[in-house]
């Protein structure tokens, strides 16, 4: 991606990657070090592209990026093309991700209902029942609040973390 560019007359004519060296007009190599002389640069009409916010790419495809010379502030800005993604597609993408920290978070009692299950005497202990209950209810909780959502704004604000397993269920 490049770092700079060149501007003249108003209008950007080349892109430059500070990770090369840099050869002028005349042909003149210079070192990768030159891209930190400002001074130099300057003379060269040699602008450091400032980077402009590009959105969560959680909630937006970014499709491209513009370059544009801002003359009044004298810099190369650039800002990022994007379109939100559909919210048919966030809800399905955290109801997912609910789904694969429920299974996370129930994975170190599974031992217990496995067992219970081929060990008709042994009985899964309260606090583990009472755990997994819970958990089981906030992933209930969380899918309601995905599926209530209808813009960015309401999936950004979704809190859905779980209760942290007590010391007393193994």
């Amino acid at each position: 991606m490049a770092d700079f560019v060149k501007v003249i007359n108003g209008k950007i004519t080349q892109n430059y990657s500070s990770r090369k060296q840099y050869v002028d007009d005349n042909g003149v190599r210079y070192p990768v070090s030159i891209w930190q002389n400002t001074n130099y640069l300057k003379t060269q009409n040699l602008y450091k592209i400032q980077e402009g916010v590009m959105p969560n790419q959680m909630y937006y495809i970014i499709s491209g990026s513009t370059l544009s010379y801002d003359s009044v502030a004298d810099t190369v800005n650039r800002s990022y093309t994007s379109t939100e993604k559909s919210t048919d597609s966030l809800k399905e993408y955290f109801i997912n991700d609910n789904l694969s920290s429920l299974k996370l978070n129930l994975e170190s009692t599974n031992y217990h209902i496995i067992r219970s299950q081929e060990d008709t005497k042994y009985t899964v202990a309260s606090a583990v029942s009472t755990w997994r209950t819970k958990i089981y209810s906030e992933f209930d909780s969380h899918v309601t609040s995905i599926n209530a959502c209808k813009k960015i704004t309401d999936f950004e604000a979704l809190d859905l973390r779980f209760t942290t397993k007590p010391d007393d269920v193994q």
